[in-house]
């Protein structure tokens, strides 16, 4: 009889605020009338749109419980507050529509994210904080989006959500792990 072990348990986790139904619903049509303009993406479905804060990678379950206190505490230092999103644009390989009203919020949230989770030795973001909801993403880099007028969309962002992203061959699919209400 050999020796048994437990197999470690690594998590795919980021730092999300989440986006109401109606918001995802109007972010869907909008990716409708981009589609035809636009070749080669792979589009972002409805229920994967959202703000990421900050992309954690392969975590195990046990660093789990640093990020829950980081981001709890980073909660709780904030009320709700409002976003607003306008104007579409590309990274070289995204579709992403922009944040006006809330960006700075945003940003200073995500910062402090970084800041906490630096101090409970998770290493840096590879990249700076950029507030956007990716809408797609592109098999090779983008010419010129169109410009179309879409309305101004806004909704209240009333917490702050750990989401476990699982990987599958037809794209990821992504589930809240704790979610953590905006309590100042």
């Amino acid at each position: 009889m050999g020796i048994g072990y437990v197999k470690e348990v690594n998590l795919r986790l980021f730092i999300a605020i989440e986006l109401p139904e109606d918001i995802k619903e109007e972010l869907i049509k909008i990716e409708g009338v981009l589609k035809p303009y636009i070749s080669n993406v792979k589009w972002v479905e409805k229920e994967n749109l959202h703000i990421t804060l900050r992309f954690l990678g392969e975590i195990t379950e046990e660093r789990l419980k640093d990020i829950e206190e980081a981001v709890g505490e980073i909660a709780n230092s904030y009320s709700p507050f409002y976003i607003s999103l306008s104007g579409i644009g590309t990274f070289p390989y995204v579709i992403w529509m922009g944040i006006d009203e809330g960006k700075e919020t945003l940003t200073e949230i995500a910062y402090k994210s970084e800041g906490a989770l630096i101090k409970k030795g998770f290493p840096p973001a590879d990249k700076a904080f950029s507030p956007h909801i990716t809408l797609g993403r592109l098999k090779k880099s983008a010419g010129k989006t169109p410009k179309e007028d879409f309305k101004p969309l806004r909704f209240l962002a009333d917490s702050i959500t750990i989401m476990q992203s699982t990987l599958f061959s037809n794209g990821p699919v992504y589930n809240p792990v704790r979610i953590f209400p905006f309590n100042k």
